[in-house]
């Protein structure tokens, strides 16, 4: 319930409350496959409780409105690195091969395919090149978008139209112009 009233207290932007709310659940032990009580007329419906990485992530982006930016870069990599943690562990406590691309899960959610897992580490490397951006830190967040962009697999053409931008932004911030419009002809060119 905590993780549905902290996601509504977010939407009604009061980050502050919400993020009080996702820190609670983070540090309330509980079991991986604990669901969500629901009112008894509603009891039909199965809402499991949100992964640890999810609500670190949810916590980053309350951080991140707050214009915490170091607490949300933090939160950030946190979820990446805790939602890669957990698919490698789902992947090596497979005992059945894969069911299409998903893992015959333990843990269910869309992070646990390949696919999944590839699209959140971009979405958590675009959320650290913005709160680097925000922080005024232009090198790391090109760093971030360069590593968005140096994927094997290819993005959707507005993505990377966006991720190209982005390094335009943070290229001008340094007052380096020559690469800003390369970067920007490339964000132009998608």
């Amino acid at each position: 319930r905590d993780a549905v009233l902290g996601l509504i207290t977010a939407q009604e932007g009061n980050f502050e409350a919400a993020r009080q709310r996702f820190n609670r659940l983070l540090h309330t032990p509980r079991s991986p496959r604990e669901a969500i009580a629901l009112p008894p007329r509603l009891s039909f419906i199965s809402v499991p409780m949100p992964q640890h990485f999810e609500l670190v992530l949810y916590r980053g982006v309350c951080h991140f409105y707050n214009n915490e930016h170091a607490e949300a870069l933090r939160d950030f990599i946190a979820a990446k690195e805790l939602c890669e943690d957990l698919y490698e562990s789902e992947v090596r406590s497979l005992t059945t091969p894969l069911i299409g691309d998903r893992i015959s899960p333990l843990v269910s959610c869309e992070e646990m395919s390949p696919e999944g897992q590839a699209a959140f580490q971009d979405k958590m490397r675009y959320n650290c090149c913005l709160a680097y951006l925000l922080a005024e830190d232009y090198v790391s967040a090109i760093r971030a978008a360069r590593q968005i962009l140096e994927q094997a697999r290819p993005l959707p053409d507005h993505s990377t139209a966006v991720v190209w931008f982005l390094c335009g932004v943070c290229q001008l911030a340094l007052e380096s112009p020559d690469h800003a419009r390369e970067s920007f002809m490339q964000s132009y060119s998608k």
